[in-house]
């Protein structure tokens, strides 16, 4: 009976281990030679790096053009 127990145990950690996966951390970022740039993951993988996409509130400042542009280019300038 103590061999069973210990096989079905062992079974039950393989099993279980693949239901809760542990989450991988990035360690490192790089480029790859054709150039999207990847997040280097701590189990020897990589992934490619997700897009930075900038919300810049522009309050009531003045502006031309549709207010739900998919594209907003803003020029700030000091005159000091």
């Amino acid at each position: 009976m103590g061999k069973s127990v210990l096989k079905i145990t062992f079974l039950l950690v393989f099993i279980f281990s693949f239901a809760f996966p542990q989450e991988v951390k990035v360690i490192g970022e790089g480029t790859i030679k054709n150039g999207p740039k990847v997040l280097i993951l701590d189990d020897g993988t990589w992934k490619e790096k997700p897009k930075e996409i900038f919300n810049i509130p522009i309050g009531n400042s003045y502006y031309e053009g549709p207010a739900d542009a998919k594209v907003t280019i803003i020029e700030w300038m000091d005159y000091q």
